[in-house]
């Protein structure tokens, strides 16, 4: 039987290794969720299932620990509508607020996956309530040649570096996220019709295995990086001391590390956008009419809503009518 709290650090988990965020941001995302259900237990203290029998005081040591996660079930729309007015009292900037049902959305998910569903509290807080708009900071995509400069760091003499080479190919060219990165397995490099692939497994634990057509430079990178590897671990990518399969922070901080040695500041997040939109800007230079732009760009990152692919290719638009304009797509420079 699962404490909340074991449900709370299982949550972190998924939050770091299937949502790619940071420890810090999963570790936020997870005390809010556990200060929300904490305010809710003191609520309802006469109605704890508390795990072995026994009585419970509030604010007892490992509080949470002794709660069986069944509790989750007598969460009600009243509970967040107190939660939302606690706000209020507080005088939180929208920007928190937002991120505390933010919290609450990715803690639906996570329980959806986990087989624990709240589908109607879901429903009912997401028709009970529109958050404040706060407009997101805008992240502008890396030039391609500043992306040629990360890549041409790592050195490829070392098998570490081939590794890490082949890490940020795939984020740089193929648009992976760090989950996927992660993930995969000697098992999903292949063939299809004459063309290198990639089984890439999506977002989220229940997420599906999609294709990728890999680029020939990116295939010769991912054979370079197994050909030293540890054989009884089918996992691609692995750590130098262990063996064992990367973590998803072991690859957000190598990624970070070279790209202060090519003087930006870089997370995975922006390896993506770069990605993305050079790869639209190529299609843009090449005439792609707007519906096959869309569907070349959507098969590419595999947007499930064609809307996020939209936005990508306004962004790439503005950018071939800027007078600085990136050349793309880009290039490995290594080979």
């Amino acid at each position: 039987m699962k404490s909340l709290r074991d449900v709370l650090d299982d949550f972190t988990e998924y939050l770091i290794h299937d949502q790619s965020l940071s420890e810090n941001t999963a570790t936020q995302y997870a005390y809010e969720i556990g200060r929300f259900i904490d305010r809710v237990a003191w609520k309802k203290m006469d109605a704890l299932p508390v795990l072995n029998g026994g009585v419970i005081a509030f604010g007892a040591p490992n509080f949470l620990s002794k709660i069986d996660a069944l509790f989750l079930k007598q969460i009600d729309i009243i509970d967040i509508m107190e939660w939302r007015r606690y706000m209020d009292e507080r005088k939180h900037v929208p920007a928190t607020i937002v991120r505390k049902f933010s919290a609450l959305k990715k803690f639906f998910d996570f329980l959806d996956i986990e087989d624990m569903s709240l589908e109607n509290l879901r429903n009912e807080t997401e028709k009970r309530f529109r958050m404040p708009r706060v407009t997101p900071p805008q992240i502008m995509p890396l030039t391609a040649e500043v992306a040629e400069t990360v890549l041409d760091k790592p050195d490829l003499r070392k098998s570490m570096g081939r590794r890490d080479y082949a890490i940020l190919m795939l984020l740089f060219v193929e648009s992976l996220r760090v989950s996927e990165v992660r993930n995969l397995d000697i098992e999903d490099i292949g063939e299809k019709y004459g063309n290198r692939v990639l089984s890439v497994k999506g977002k989220g634990r229940g997420g599906q295995k999609e294709e990728v057509r890999l680029r020939e430079d990116v295939y010769d990178a991912l054979r370079d990086c197994i050909r030293k590897r540890n054989q009884g671990n089918q996992a691609i990518f692995q750590a130098s001391d262990t063996g064992n399969r990367l973590s998803v922070r072991a690859i957000q901080k190598l990624v970070a590390k070279y790209g202060k040695e090519a003087g930006v500041k870089l997370r995975p997040q922006l390896t993506r956008i770069t990605s993305i939109t050079t790869t639209a800007l190529q299609g843009i230079k090449d005439g792609m009419g707007e519906a096959a732009l869309v569907k070349d760009i959507q098969l590419h990152a595999r947007h499930r809503n064609p809307s996020t692919t939209f936005r990508y290719i306004k962004d790439a638009r503005e950018a071939s009518e800027s007078s600085a304009v990136m050349h793309c797509p880009i290039k490995s420079g290594r080979r």
